[in-house]
């Protein structure tokens, strides 16, 4: 179950921007990746890959990529704004 959120913590609003189109948005959130991760429920679904689609997408030919390893949990290389540093600003 899902802790509901302490109403006295301090929340900052974010402005996201997407990153291919532009479009804006402002989005109340704890830290940064919260607001990313909102914004991005519209448009990105996530699921664990299984063997077969594994297999597929490996051998179409279509893929010209690896496989990424993401940040861990509390850092985003592709975004230094999202720093704790810069977050406490």
């Amino acid at each position: 179950m899902a802790r509901k959120p302490n109403p006295t913590t301090p929340r900052r609003i974010y402005l996201v921007r997407h990153a291919d189109t532009g479009a804006e948005r402002l989005v109340r959130a704890l830290t940064p990746a919260q607001a990313r991760n909102h914004a991005a429920r519209d448009t990105i679904t996530v699921a664990v890959a299984t063997q077969d689609q594994l297999v597929t997408l490996l051998t179409s030919g279509d893929w010209h990529g690896e496989v990424e390893d993401a940040a861990p949990i509390g850092e985003d290389a592709a975004n230094p704004a999202e720093a704790p540093e810069a977050a406490a600003a």
